[in-house]
């Protein structure tokens, strides 16, 4: 205490005692010394009745056992003890003089434990040294108090596109958190990455009782998601909704507020954008598509821009900020062979992504696709029969470039790991369905349909989904 040179190296240890009244408290020992003038790099520890390994006489003829013993010496290596469970679980990366530091600093100094004349910077917590203070925050500058993003609040939610593919990647991963006083944490890296909801029941439900089903329309067209099939005759201002057992580029903006048109000859424009709605993120952008009347096949392309998605995966906290332009195109057309009249649609893009603001250093341009297929044909007494066959939006190449925190250096420089995500995911959803329509008499339709999906969300472990849907179907 009176060598300036040995402060932060060496701690001094009084030993406190039951108080006797059996509610657990402690309190100085009549035996031991107190702080006094060592208090800024003194701490209590328990030092009397402590059952300890004891090797020698007793007052018998040996002892090799263990023994309740009292002392000083007894609570001194609780504390060198409490240093090396510390030294172990920040794997080495704090200095000797940060981890005494941190046991001072985070001892309890409640109650009598604050007279410091008594017991220095307070009684020895073992619970509140090996857990964070102050939370736990990725860091994502070049020290570990530079500056960061809590753990707690960061995430990558999974779009549909991207599936499991993150997940995956990150599988056996680790990223480190700091705290306050600059002690790493580390959580798995899987488990700050999820994939997002998937469609319920009751959207299912809606697209199934939707006037032209999750099949083939009733121009021959089969929709990719909210646009392909609308703007028809003149221009548009409507609210578009999700449609469509598959989800092709357009899908990424459900419910966009849309102005078109359609021009003589089959070309239609569409402009969209949900800025300013509530609820969908801010997607823009546009549409064009060409089919004559009587042509059985038309061509599509478009344009999508995410300020802050991509491909619907949305990030918060140290991944920072996420942004995508996509360009497609299409193909679509329809045809009749015998009863069954058939449609079909497709779509490949190219994604030009950003990241900026966290431990996402780049991403790749990506490759994406989509398609769905679908036959219908008339049965007696005006039924409808109805067999569709679809791939929702995927990327099919394209990965994501991390800087991942690993640790500290005892300067308190942030490791970092290098990591390529491949964000294709591990599997591809096909989703096989089919329906049957009856006019009823007394008015309105009976529906019915069945959908069966291989590796639903696009992750190869999933176990395929079975699903039944009925309804009836009535217009006033």
């Amino acid at each position: 205490a009176r060598i300036p040179e040995l402060r932060g190296h060496l701690v001094a240890v009084v030993a406190v005692a039951p108080d006797g009244d059996g509610d657990g408290d402690y309190e100085i020992a009549s035996f031991s010394n107190r702080c006094g003038i060592a208090a800024d790099w003194c701490i209590a520890a328990p030092g009397q009745d402590v059952r300890t390994a004891y090797f020698g006489p007793d007052g018998r003829s040996g002892v090799r056992a263990t023994a309740e013993l009292a002392g000083t010496s007894v609570a001194a290596p609780m504390v060198t003890g409490s240093l090396a469970v510390m030294k172990q679980q920040f794997r080495g990366q704090l200095s000797n003089t940060a981890l005494l530091s941190r046991l001072l600093a985070t001892a309890d100094k409640g109650g009598i434990y604050a007279d410091s004349a008594v017991y220095g910077r307070g009684m020895l917590d073992l619970a509140a040294a090996t857990a964070p203070v102050g939370g736990a925050d990725v860091a994502t500058g070049a020290r570990v108090d530079g500056g960061g993003a809590a753990a707690t609040g960061t995430r990558f939610v999974q779009g549909g596109a991207l599936g499991d593919s993150l997940t995956e990647a990150f599988a056996g991963l680790q990223v480190a958190a700091f705290d306050t006083l600059g002690a790493p944490f580390w959580f798995p890296l899987a488990a700050l990455a999820g994939a997002g909801p998937r469609p319920s029941a009751a959207s299912r439900l809606r697209g199934f009782m939707a006037s032209g089903g999750d099949a083939a329309s009733t121009d021959g067209r089969l929709p990719l998601g909210g646009l392909s099939a609308d703007a028809a005759a003149g221009p548009l201002l409507d609210f578009l909704d999700e449609k469509g057992a598959a989800g092709g580029h357009l899908s990424l903006a459900p419910r966009a507020l849309a102005l078109g048109a359609a021009r003589p000859g089959g070309l239609r424009l569409a402009a969209f954008s949900t800025e300013g709605m509530s609820g969908p993120a801010p997607v823009s952008g546009a549409t064009l598509a060409w089919r004559p009347a009587a042509a059985p096949v038309g061509v599509r392309g478009g344009l999508v821009s995410e300020r802050e998605t991509l491909l619907g995966s949305s990030t918060a906290g140290a991944f920072g900020r996420l942004a995508a332009r996509s360009a497609f195109a299409g193909i679509e057309g329809g045809a009749r062979i015998g009863p069954w009249r058939l449609a079909g649609g497709a779509e490949i893009g190219a994604v030009d992504a950003r990241a900026q603001g966290g431990i996402v250093a780049g991403v790749s341009p990506l490759t994406t696709s989509a398609f769905a297929l679908a036959a219908e044909r008339r049965l007696a007494r005006g039924d409808r029969l109805r067999i569709s066959v679809a791939q929702p939006l995927r990327v099919e190449a394209g990965r994501a470039r991390l800087s991942v925190p690993v640790g500290r250096s005892h300067d308190g420089d942030v490791l970092r790991r290098p990591v390529s995500a491949r964000l294709s995911p591990s599997g591809r959803e096909i989703e096989i369905g089919a329906q049957w329509h009856r006019p009823l008499t007394a008015g309105g339709e009976l529906r019915l349909g069945a959908r069966w999906t291989r590796h639903p969300g696009h992750a190869a472990s999933a176990e395929p989904e079975l699903g039944l849907l009925a309804g009836w179907l009535a217009r006033f």
